[in-house]
């Protein structure tokens, strides 16, 4: 019933795991007590070749990285500041030249913009429509919620227009981490084709915290592709049942110096008619350590974060 499909041009060569929406599959209703959430892999993982990573991207994560460590120096910050102002828009808060910013990194939280996904399938809409709203809501003269790739046609913010092949291809099945469906969908809706966001599969947890710290702190929503294995003995968050889940979530911010994530579950208040009683204890917003979260992308085949 369900299909991976790998679209023409996508480069491949590592293997890692796709991940689309989260999906229910019902005999005699669109809603199932016991979904069967379709990620790819049940026809093997889809072969994958990681993005290579923006040098501007890398210059912020390495003084993230200084931040963390205490060793930031005032030229750094000065950096820090060019750097954002140059690729999306300035940052609401810039650290002031000579001074120490860790204090600015301990806790950090972008707007709340959790949005209930419509569809079984179309959790990386929902996700996607959650990042749209935050940059909307932080730079609202730069970044409006149409569309900017077909501004003739002056598409609304819907789920169902990011559904389409044009953005995250959900209409398909699902939005597929590995053929870069999500970062296609950010950078066509927000940015004219701008390639802001890259597809990143961390080696780590700690990876993990300091690639979203980078991305909170200039005001970037991260979109986060998870798997939840089928069975009461395998881990599950944020109130999934224990079904096999392929999902995207979106983290919002930090606390604890990144010890702790802010995420947003587009699971949440989606209504029985998408999904069925059992997902009714999912939160929309919900907390969760990069270790866990790191494990939830790495679980079977290696996923990853849209930076």
């Amino acid at each position: 019933m369900l299909q991976s499909k790998v679209r023409s041009g996508a480069r491949r060569s590592l293997v890692i795991g796709t991940a689309v929406g989260l999906l229910a599959i019902g005999l005699a209703s669109p809603v199932s007590s016991h979904p069967l959430i379709g990620d790819g892999t049940e026809n093997g993982p889809v072969p994958y070749v990681q993005d290579v990573q923006p040098a501007w991207k890398l210059k912020l994560l390495s003084i993230t990285e200084k931040q963390l460590n205490g060793t930031v120096q005032p030229a750094d910050v000065l950096t820090w500041n060019r750097i954002v102002s140059a690729h999306g828009a300035p940052p609401t808060r810039k650290v002031r030249p000579g001074r120490h910013p860790m204090a600015l990194i301990e806790a950090n939280d972008l707007p709340q913009t959790q949005r209930p996904q419509k569809d079984g399938s179309w959790c990386g809409p929902a996700a996607a429509q959650s990042v749209v709203l935050s940059w909307n809501s932080i730079y609202p003269a730069t970044y409006t919620t149409t569309s900017n790739w077909d501004p003739d046609l002056g598409l609304s913010l819907t789920q169902g227009h990011l559904a389409t092949d044009t953005y995250t291809s959900a209409n398909n099945g699902g939005t597929v981490f590995a053929q870069g469906d999500m970062k296609r969908a950010l950078n066509r809706w927000i940015f004219n084709g701008y390639q802001y966001y890259v597809n990143y599969s961390p080696s780590s947890g700690s990876d993990l915290k300091t690639h979203v710290m980078t991305d909170i702190n200039s005001n970037a929503m991260v979109p986060a592709n998870t798997r939840e294995s089928k069975g009461v003995n395998e881990p599950h968050y944020n109130g999934h049942p224990s079904v096999l889940i392929g999902h995207w979530v979106t983290v919002r911010g930090f606390e604890n110096t990144g010890a702790t994530l802010h995420l947003q579950d587009p699971a949440a208040n989606a209504g029985h008619d998408v999904l069925d009683s059992t997902w009714d204890d999912v939160q929309p917003y919900f907390k969760m350590s990069p270790g866990t979260l790191y494990m939830y992308l790495t679980n079977e085949f290696t996923r990853g974060i849209e930076w």
